[in-house]
């Protein structure tokens, strides 16, 4: 594992070594209308390792009508499709759960997407294949700051649930996670998060234009009162909306460049 310095002392980057895994599922949770937990096993994954809520991992995935895994090769550049072979069919999900004792893995499934993880998942049953891959590194946040603001839809989620369980149990902030419905939400607080990361729900109303829009965030965020000292925020969305809240956060001067984190989990089609 090689570590990589930044000029910002709180945040550490990790790489680690790319391992190419096959997972076996072993039991399969319903979590809400819209997710699904899935669990796996493997002796693949005595030497995984993942050391953050931003890690993520590639799934690769069967080709739905013949059952076949197209599975890259790691080469000198990272992994590698054989010559003659169809692309992967790979998605990226948060790795939640890992037990080093035994062996074990979770990944969470949004059920309501129509992509390649969501039609496994919706026929998956024990016994059931999968590889992965990665993750590649790890972005490690060391808890010193003053607050913490976190924005998500559906598509961060699981990584929410695995961040507030790793929080230490005094931090501060709040949580704006847009959703469709209430009964879609996932639980991602337990007795073990923290009491001072306040969550908001963000239900999108009949109005707006469906997943990706930025509306309910920005009228939240109008809303927002800063905290005093310094804080510390990850936003996991659409691309798109991920680049306007933080041009809106640094607009507003909420936080400092340095200390935001803005992933675009997935892309919208836009006309």
């Amino acid at each position: 594992m090689e570590h990589v310095s930044t000029l910002n002392t709180a945040i550490t980057r990790l790489k680690h070594d790319v391992k190419i895994r096959k997972l076996k599922v072993t039991q399969i949770t319903p979590l809400s209308p819209i997710f699904t937990q899935i669990t796996f096993y493997s002796e693949d994954l005595k030497d995984f390792v993942t050391a953050s809520p931003d890690d993520h991992v590639k799934v690769f995935f069967p080709d739905p009508e013949t059952g076949h895994y197209s599975i890259p090769r790691l080469g000198p550049e990272g992994l590698q499709t054989e010559a003659g072979q169809p692309e992967p069919l790979m998605r990226d999900y948060t790795p939640i759960n890992y037990d080093s004792n035994n062996n074990t893995l979770d990944l969470i499934f949004f059920m309501r997407d129509k992509g390649a993880g969501a039609l496994w998942a919706w026929k998956a049953k024990e016994g059931d294949e999968l590889y992965i891959a990665g993750p590649r590194g790890s972005f490690v946040l060391s808890y010193t700051f003053d607050w913490y603001l976190i924005l998500t839809d559906e598509s961060g989620l699981p990584s929410l649930q695995r961040r507030l369980q790793e929080m230490p149990k005094d931090a501060k902030g709040l949580v704006l996670a847009e959703i469709s419905k209430m009964s879609d939400a996932l639980k991602v607080q337990t007795e073990d998060t923290p009491k001072g990361m306040e969550i908001q729900w963000l239900e999108r109303t009949a109005d707006q234009r469906g997943y990706g829009s930025s509306d309910s965030f920005l009228k939240a965020l109008d809303d927002f009162q800063k905290p005093e000292g310094n804080g510390f925020i990850w936003i996991k969305t659409e691309s798109y909306v991920a680049l306007q809240l933080k041009n809106y956060i640094l607009q507003n001067n909420i936080t400092q460049d340095e200390w935001i984190k803005a992933s675009g989990y997935w892309k919208r089609t836009r006309s």
